[in-house]
C-alpha cells in the first residue's frame, strides 16, 4: 500500500515513551518513586524530557506510556502533553503489553515509534535520520523493525541481534534475538562479525504489532481489549 506522508515527507507516525520501569541498575540513586528516567542527569534535564525532545523531532504525535505511581511526576515533565497523551497502567506488565496499550488507541495505519524515556542520545540529527528511514521502511513494507547498535565491547548488559540476509541500505532481515550473554558468548558475537546491541527501540504499523502479538502472545491483547472496554 503507498505510506501516506506528514509534512516532513515522511510517513505519519506517533512516538510512544515507555516510561514506567525503575531503573533499578542505577540504585541506589534511582528508586521506584524516583525513577531514572525522572533524575535530572543532563545538567538540569531528565533523560524523560530529553527523550521527548528527541520524539518531537521524528513524530507527528508523542503520547506517553507510564504507571500511576510515576504519572504526576512525569506530568510535570512534559507539561506540553494533552489528557489523551497520556495512557496509564495501574502498574508495570511489561513492554508487550505498553505497546499493546498504544497500538489499540492509536491510528491503526500509521507507524508506531517505541521509544525508551532513559536512553542517552547525543547525536539527535543522526538518530532522527536513522528513524526517518525506518519509519519509510515499517509503513511501505509492513514489517517490524527495530534499530540496531554496533558493539563497541564484549558487553553483557545488552541484548544482542544476529544480522541474516540484506534487505536494503544498512538493512538485514532478523536471524535471531540473544538475550544478554555471558562474557564468553559477547566475545565470540564481536569475533564472529554480524551481531548488534538491541537498542530497545522499534518501528511498526499499529495494526501490523497487534497481529503479530495476537498470534504470539493473544492473552496480552485479550487482557489490553478487556482493560480499555472496562475504562470506557
Amino acid at each position: 500500500m503507498p505510506a501516506s506522508r506528514s509534512r516532513w515527507g515522511q510517513p505519519l507516525a506517533d512516538a510512544v515513551i515507555l516510561a514506567g520501569g525503575a531503573g533499578t541498575r542505577l540504585w541506589p540513586l534511582s528508586r521506584s518513586a524516583t525513577p531514572k528516567h525522572l533524575l535530572k542527569l543532563l545538567g538540569g534535564k531528565t533523560l524523560l524530557r530529553a527523550t521527548y525532545e528527541r520524539a518531537i523531532r521524528i513524530a507527528d504525535r508523542v503520547v506517553v506510556v507510564t504507571e500511576t505511581s510515576q504519572l504526576e511526576a512525569a506530568r510535570e515533565e512534559i507539561p506540553e502533553l494533552g489528557e489523551d497523551d497520556w495512557i496509564v497502567e495501574p502498574g508495570r506488565r511489561g513492554t508487550a503489553a505498553c505497546l499493546a496499550l498504544a497500538a489499540r488507541v492509536l491510528p491503526p495505519d500509521e507507524v508506531m515509534i517505541s521509544l525508551h524515556a532513559d536512553h542517552l542520545i547525543p547525536d539527535v540529527d543522526a538518530f532522527a535520520a536513522t528513524v526517518g528511514t525506518a519509519a519509510a521502511w515499517a509503513q511501505d513494507s509492513g514489517s517490524l523493525v527495530t534499530l540496531g547498535l554496533t558493539p563497541r565491547s564484549a558487553a553483557t548488559a545488552y541484548g544482542y541481534i544476529r544480522c541474516g540476509k540484506p534487505c536494503g541500505d544498512n538493512a538485514f532481515v532478523v536471524d535471531r534475538f540473544v538475550e544478554k550473554p555471558s562474557l564468553e558468548k559477547a566475545q565470540s558475537f564481536l569475533a564472529e562479525g554480524g551481531y548488534l546491541w538491541n537498542s530497545g527501540m522499534f518501528l511498526f504499523r499499529a495494526e501490523r504489532y497487534l497481529a503479530e502479538l495476537e498470534g504470539s502472545r493473544p492473552e496480552i491483547v485479550g487482557a489490553v481489549r478487556r482493560a480499555l472496554a472496562g475504562a470506557q
